[in-house]
């Protein structure tokens, strides 16, 4: 009977995995976009406020002027200028909502992997994270 009683259990966690597996993909949210192409092109464009006019307060005493000086040159001397962006994913975990995209760079051939987060503040949504990440961004 434990015998019988143990292989139900792992045939209901396999099924359910699969299910878990099989659930479509969340699509990009409406606002994830265009806030992303707006960080980007500032990036490009050594545009601060452009860059960070989305970002919620955190961001911004966190991401100054300085920092941005700083990310920009990293990012123009590793992987140049942007050129496009792909969705790729969104993962949701209250309260927040992270967006991946692969962007392309003039110097990265194999593209850069741009995670966004936003949150919703007072009904806006606003960037509360942002990452950079290639093959030569980590070296």
């Amino acid at each position: 009977m434990k015998r019988s009683t143990i292989l139900l259990a792992v045939a209901i966690l396999v099924i359910s995995a699969m299910i878990i597996s099989c659930s479509p993909p969340k699509p990009e949210p409406p606002y994830a976009s265009e806030i992303t192409e707006n960080v980007l092109t500032g990036l490009n464009q050594s545009d601060f406020a452009g860059f960070s006019r989305d970002f919620d307060d955190t961001m911004k005493t966190a991401f100054t002027e300085q920092a941005f000086a700083q990310t920009r040159d990293l990012i123009k001397s590793k992987v140049g200028d942007y050129q496009s962006k792909q969705y790729l994913k969104t993962e949701e975990k209250e309260p927040y909502t992270t967006v991946y995209y692969k962007a392309q760079f003039t110097n990265e051939p194999d593209g850069v992997i741009v995670r966004i987060v936003f949150q919703e503040i007072g009904g806006k949504p606003l960037v509360s994270g942002l990452w950079f990440d290639s093959p030569k961004l980590r070296h």
